[in-house]
């Protein structure tokens, strides 16, 4: 039977009807709140780099003690957490589970350590006397504070997914899926690196 022409009943032969689209919803809306989320903190970013360039001097007195170093050593946890999870979406795919769970804890690991050292700046900042009302102080704290709300967010889904495998012994691989954790965690990187491009050069 030809595979590409049909017959039937009321119908003349002609070419076979087009297999309808499917598209993923969840994936579809996942990349549409990422965009979104993206866009928000490129405005953010974009805000802060034409304050910037009009400013005299840099680092202003707004930012008297950025720890360029210190949170240059967080980035690089960051970046680990991001190739961590690009590994567990390839033991998923593999269906290799203790891979998996090791790349899962080991994620959660460097995300726990970016998150401390970032904190321990803003400790220090703030033990300066930082007014967190002036234009610079303002931006930073809140634009590093979106940012880390959204890395907690994907901990605690990190550690929701972790339990999920807990309760296999064979990993199947429609039993979790983390692979929009893992375009997430990219996403969060590339933004990174451009928040601590604008904020500490």
């Amino acid at each position: 039977m030809s595979n590409t022409l049909y017959e039937e009943q009321g119908y003349t032969a002609g070419e076979l009807p087009e297999a309808p689209v499917i598209v993923d919803s969840g994936r579809f809306v996942f990349f549409i709140g990422l965009a979104l989320d993206a866009i928000l903190f490129i405005t953010f970013i974009g805000g802060y780099y034409a304050l910037r360039t009009d400013a005299i001097a840099w680092p202003p007195a707004d930012l008297p003690h950025l720890h360029r170093a210190l949170i240059g050593f967080s980035s690089i946890f960051l970046g680990g957490a991001a190739l961590l999870l690009m590994l567990t979406v390839f033991a998923q795919n593999r269906n290799a589970l203790r891979t998996m769970r090791a790349s899962l804890i080991l994620s959660l690991i460097c995300l726990a350590a970016f998150l401390a050292l970032n904190a321990h700046e803003w400790r220090s900042i703030i033990a300066t006397g930082l007014p967190i009302r002036t234009v610079f102080g303002g931006i930073y704290f809140v634009l590093t504070g979106l940012f880390f709300f959204h890395i907690i967010g994907a901990m605690v889904y990190i550690i929701s997914k972790y339990r999920w495998t807990l309760r296999w012994r064979r990993y199947t691989r429609s039993a979790v899926s983390i692979l929009n954790l893992a375009y997430f965690m990219d996403a969060m990187l590339f933004l990174w690196l451009g928040i601590y491009y604008v904020l500490y050069f």
